[in-house]
């Protein structure tokens, strides 16, 4: 067997393979999947197999890559043992177990059921929480899966954190011309009461200064014939009579 670099390959996460293969076939043999196929088989799932690998298995498991590179990189004669960061780990066990507890895949016994806690372990025994791989780029930029499309399916109905880039930020919603023009027919409608309530004012002012000057007028009218009555009187002194005993007894004029 040879070194062959890691990052002419899949695992580019690693240093070195040691296979006997060339970057091409080895390449195709990390895209074969054949470890996570024959732990299915095991398990009792007769439904996860190469014929649904692409429909049903790949879709589904997260970091699949990264984990059909982690069992290539079992052997350390080229490269140190490198450990999966908990996440990558954590990932990867849900999205596997979801379909080995899935009854239109697997079937549910007893003994399947201990296998399965088994996997579990040893899934995390290959993960550190520090100086570890986040796995395939691809994978490791796009939540686990090989595409962006996959990415954005699988965030749609997920809050994991990795979603975060491919969810939308909400938005305020704005004015729409519509509700402005609306705003503008409110104003208007109040100018238009505030102006008719002015003018109210305006006549009602108006009458009273226009009964204000006509009072002055009927005074005036009347004035000249008190005037002359007066005159009368101050011209022509009424005349008394007395009687004998000096009392005044009829005013003649």
């Amino acid at each position: 067997m040879n070194c062959l670099p890691a990052n002419e390959t899949v695992c580019s996460f690693a240093h070195y393979v040691h296979t006997d293969l060339n970057q091409t076939a080895f390449n195709a043999l990390i895209d074969s999947h054949q470890e996570l196929l024959r732990i299915f088989e095991v398990m009792g799932c007769p439904m996860l197999n190469q014929t649904n690998l692409q429909s049903v298995i790949v879709p589904n498991v997260r970091y699949i890559s990264t984990f059909s590179c982690q069992y290539q990189l079992q052997d350390t004669t080229c490269s140190p043992k490198i450990s999966l960061c908990a996440p990558v780990c954590s990932a990867f066990q849900s999205s596997v177990l979801s379909l080995l507890n899935n009854t239109s895949y697997c079937l549910q016994e007893e003994r399947y059921n201990r296998m399965r806690s088994r996997f579990v372990d040893r899934v995390t025994s290959v993960c550190s929480g520090s100086d570890c791989a986040s796995g395939v780029p691809i994978e490791a930029q796009n939540c686990g899966f090989d595409s962006k499309d996959r990415a954005i399916d699988y965030c749609s109905n997920s809050n994991d954190i990795c979603c975060n880039s491919y969810k939308k930020p909400l938005t305020v919603p704005t004015e729409t011309p519509a509700s402005n023009d609306q705003s503008g027919i409110g104003s208007s409608s109040l100018i238009a009461i505030v102006g008719v309530g002015i003018l109210f004012l305006l006549a009602i002012v108006g009458l009273l200064l226009i009964r204000r000057r006509q009072v002055p007028q009927i005074k005036d009218s009347t004035q000249p014939e008190v005037q002359a009555n007066r005159n009368t009187v101050l011209d022509e002194p009424p005349k008394l009579e007395l009687d004998q005993r000096g009392f005044q007894m009829e005013i003649s004029q």
